[in-house]
């Protein structure tokens, strides 16, 4: 294949791989399974066929970040990066803004004035009044 044959990301991951694992390349669908999380395998993989001082997650990542640079000028695949981007929310945890709103300060304000409330009650109510984070935007 050359430089100015479009490749897919998954293609160049695989070439990385296979570079950085002395050769040996894993399947496309060990690949596929690792980049939408179903498994693991990939790791075990890296571990036993990557550099001997390296750990399976340095190798892959190593790859990952080959996989993003292809050939300027050609119009290669790539990996959704915005998606990847977006943190996810662990359960029990909440999206703020770094800076406080005046609604937040205000609920934090009015709840200390309630007998009995520990500051636990009032940062919850200022949670409760926090903004709710925005929709990521869709690119065009």
């Amino acid at each position: 294949m050359s430089a100015t044959t479009p490749t897919t990301w998954l293609q160049r991951f695989g070439d990385a791989l296979q570079l950085l694992c002395g050769g040996k390349r894993p399947s496309n669908e060990m690949m596929a399974a690792w980049a939408d999380k179903s498994s693991e395998e990939l790791q075990s993989f890296a571990a036993s066929h990557g550099p001997a001082w390296a750990q399976g997650l340095g190798v892959i990542d190593a790859a990952h970040i080959l996989a993003d640079q292809p050939t300027e000028g050609v119009e290669h695949e790539h990996r959704a990066l915005e998606a990847q981007q977006v943190p996810a929310v662990p359960e029990g945890w909440v999206l703020v803004p770094v800076k406080l709103t005046r609604e937040m300060a205000m609920a934090w304000k009015q709840a200390g004035e309630v007998a009995m409330s520990t500051n636990s009650t009032r940062y919850a109510a200022m949670l409760n009044a926090a903004p709710t984070a925005p929709a990521p935007k869709e690119k065009p």
